[in-house]
């Protein structure tokens, strides 16, 4: 039987009922597998004519410590490029150890990690969401001398070996015009950090972003008005009490769609009058888009996000690189008529 170039280790994975690790493992014998689950591997692989490199230079594993999907959807597309590059790279001995967490479980993220850590891996990819228990992962991982690469976000205090996200000042300088088109003086501005658990970094230095933008165009610093928004206080809505009706909205992260509904309670701007810029292709912000309740999402190349960290992960652990490196994505304007 010939090999179809196209069958994929996600393929085997599928229908073995596995994930992409265990089907790895099983078909370049390295780790742990039990032989039922081998044995019911490389039978399907063998089905889809799926050719099983016989020399491998050298195994690498790396460890990725990403959001599950199921608790937040923008993850679907990186983890989907992260899924693609294992699949381009099984034959030069790469494996992959997946452990997705709750994205809005602090425990549930430090105990994923301590989980990559016990396998003694030479690369971990992770997206650092909550700053403090990182630093507890990261200490682990520098003493058994693990290269690092964070994805989407950074934490500076720790200096990964390799970075990729988006670029905040691009990122700042788009939303910045979007804004200054749609307003004139005197006319205000929020700029919503909508959080869970804590605030997100990014969503700071995005906020950072637009402001410097607009004052270094001659906004009116006071005209910016800067909301933190705690989504699990029950009087969340209240933060928009007393507020005049804004001209421009800008919400720093994807929970634009719990944003929208919360101003709603107390708020009554015309939507059409009020220009609403957020972030992220998630489908409950697909549909306010749609139905032209907010005007603008700001997003990225996420599957590009994914398969691009794990390739260049892969090349600097197998060259044992020391420069840090990072990849910046500019962002990318989606509206009712392109989403």
């Amino acid at each position: 039987m010939h090999r179809r170039k196209s069958i994929r280790i996600q393929e085997i994975a599928e229908k073995a009922g596995v994930s992409v690790g265990t089907v790895d493992r099983a078909l370049h014998d390295r780790g742990r597998v039990a032989q039922k689950t081998k044995d019911t591997v490389m039978k399907i692989a063998a089905e889809l004519g799926y050719a099983v490199p016989k020399t491998i230079d050298r195994k690498i594993e790396i460890g990725v410590l990403l959001p599950d999907p199921s608790t937040n959807s923008y993850w679907e597309k990186p983890l989907e490029g992260i899924v693609q590059a294992a699949d381009l790279l099984n034959d030069t001995g790469l494996s992959i150890h997946l452990q997705l967490f709750d994205y809005n479980n602090e425990n549930d993220y430090l105990q994923n990690g301590h989980q990559l850590l016990d396998a003694k891996l030479e690369g971990m990819i992770v997206h650092p969401k909550y700053k403090e228990v990182t630093f507890e992962l990261i200490r682990r991982a520098e003493q058994d001398e693990m290269k690092l690469a964070f994805i989407d976000m950074n934490v500076m205090e720790i200096e990964p070996d390799y970075f990729i996200g988006q670029n905040i000042d691009a990122c700042g300088a788009l939303v910045g015009r979007l804004i200054e088109i749609s307003t004139r003086a005197k006319e205000d501005i929020w700029v919503v950090n909508p959080y869970h658990d804590e605030r997100l970094p990014i969503s700071f230095q995005r906020e950072r972003a637009v402001v410097n933008f607009l004052t270094k165009r001659g906004q009116d610093r006071s005209n910016i008005v800067i909301i933190d928004l705690p989504l699990k206080d029950k009087n969340a809505s209240s933060f928009f009490e007393g507020k005049d009706s804004p001209k421009a909205i800008y919400v720093t992260n994807s929970r634009v769609a719990e944003t929208y509904a919360l101003m709603k309670e107390v708020q009554h701007f015309e939507d059409k009058e009020t220009v609403f810029i957020g972030h992220d292709l998630l489908e409950d912000n697909k549909e306010l888009l749609k139905s032209e309740k907010i005007d603008f999402l700001i997003t990225q190349d996420s599957t590009r996000q994914g398969r691009e960290v794990l390739e260049n992960l892969y090349k600097i652990v197998k060259s044992k690189q020391h420069k840090k490196i990072e990849t910046l994505l500019p962002p990318s304007l989606v509206t009712k008529e392109n989403s």
